[in-house]
C-alpha cells in the first residue's frame, strides 16, 4: 500500500480541493473505503483514491476522514447498542 500511496504521489498533480469534487469522485473514494472491510487493508486506499483524483494532501486526508466518520460512529454505537437498555429484552410485556 505505501508503494501505491508514493506512485500517487509522484505522477498526481494535487491541485483540486474538496469544493471541487463532484458525486462521482465522492463515489469512487467511497467504493475505495469499502476496501477496508478486506482484513489487513486500511482506510488508507480511501486517502490513495482521493490522491489519484488530484486532491491536495492535506485535502484528500481530510475527505477521507470526514468520509469515514459516518461509518466510525455507526460502528461504535452498534457495539454500544447492547449496554444501552434498548434491546428487543426491554421491550417485551412481563
Amino acid at each position: 500500500m505505501s508503494a501505491l500511496l508514493a506512485l500517487a504521489e509522484i505522477l498526481a498533480v494535487h491541485t483540486r480541493t474538496i469544493s471541487d469534487l463532484k458525486l462521482r469522485d465522492a463515489l469512487i473514494v467511497g467504493i475505495a473505503q469499502v476496501g477496508a472491510l478486506i482484513p489487513g487493508v486500511s482506510r488508507s486506499g480511501s486517502t490513495l483514491a482521493a490522491l489519484c483524483l488530484d486532491l491536495k494532501r492535506d485535502e484528500a486526508a481530510r475527505f477521507s476522514f470526514l468520509l469515514g466518520l459516518s461509518a466510525i460512529a455507526l460502528a461504535g454505537l452498534k457495539e454500544l447498542w447492547p449496554w444501552s437498555g434498548l434491546s428487543k429484552r426491554s421491550f417485551r410485556r412481563k
